[in-house]
């Protein structure tokens, strides 16, 4: 649909979101991982719909904060598998090398881990306060009091507020740049590339700014990467009775993980914003 309007690549997006929510709601409840993971990738994008393209929408400062809510109870769960999953995977690859005693503690861990998020999660999806959430956006749906803007053609519309997500990540870049040893920088880095990309695929879904939005998730997959290696070594130092042995195995796989992620994110980082300094978003 390259001559659509910016009002059809919003409201199709809103649409898409909200009804992989609701494909996946039964799945969510049952502890699907894949429904987990599709339901957290859903409410992101909505909350880029929120951001992003702000000054395109009516807002709603309660249901965005909501969005913001039941993202961060399906991430713990999305988190939890994530986590659940590497640490057998490297488990398995120590092999031997393992001791029994280290490696049912940490399996033990990830899977006590999954079940406390998997509770608190339970708590909320199905009760009121999760269908508040859903008839909220359903109303926000019915009645988006969209700006004149919104009329233009898409690649018009979304030009400006896509070039404003580009700064905000060229600047959480620079502020990454200059304190490379500090994982926070890098997670607000990775946010804002996130609302970039996921920015590029809602205006790639009509024909607008096509081919953009590959670079950008370069960026947000290594530099999730980086994270979740991040939050393991967290994890295990906190379990770890010593260093030595099958925990220090596990530390500086996690150490050397986080390396190889820092250096392909700051690598992916840099060829997307080169990229947009080659040919900007078209009418920014």
């Amino acid at each position: 649909m390259p001559s659509a309007t910016g009002r059809a690549a919003l409201l199709a997006w809103a649409d898409a979101q909200a009804a992989t929510l609701a494909a996946n709601r039964a799945g969510v409840a049952a502890g699907s991982v894949e429904a987990v993971h599709r339901s957290r990738v859903a409410v992101r994008r909505l909350r880029v719909l929120f951001t992003t393209f702000a000054g395109l929408l009516a807002q709603d400062p309660g249901l965005r904060r909501d969005l913001r809510d039941l993202g961060l109870a399906l991430g713990e769960v999305r988190d939890a598998d994530v986590w659940a999953e590497h640490v057998a995977e490297v488990l398995a690859e120590l092999g031997a090398d393992a001791d029994p005693d280290s490696r049912d503690a940490v399996l033990a861990a990830a899977a006590s881990r999954r079940a406390a998020a998997g509770a608190a999660l339970a708590q909320v999806w199905d009760g009121a306060w999760a269908d508040g959430v859903r008839e909220r956006l359903a109303a926000w749906r019915a009645a988006p009091g969209l700006h004149p803007d919104a009329d233009l053609p898409a690649t018009l519309a979304l030009s400006v507020p896509l070039a404003t997500a580009v700064t905000r990540a060229a600047r959480a870049a620079a502020r990454a740049g200059a304190r490379p040893e500090e994982p926070d920088a890098w997670h607000d880095a990775r946010k804002a590339a996130k609302a970039v990309r996921y920015g590029y695929e809602l205006a790639g879904a009509v024909g607008a700014h096509p081919g953009r939005a590959p670079a950008w998730e370069a960026v947000t997959e290594a530099l999730g990467e980086l994270q979740d290696a991040t939050v393991s070594q967290a994890l295990l130092r906190d379990l770890a009775p010593s260093a030595e042995g099958t925990w220090g195995l596990l530390l500086q796989a996690e150490q050397d993980r986080s390396k190889g992620a820092l250096r392909a994110g700051a690598e992916a980082l840099t060829a997307a914003l080169e990229q947009e300094a080659r040919t900007p978003p078209a009418g920014a």
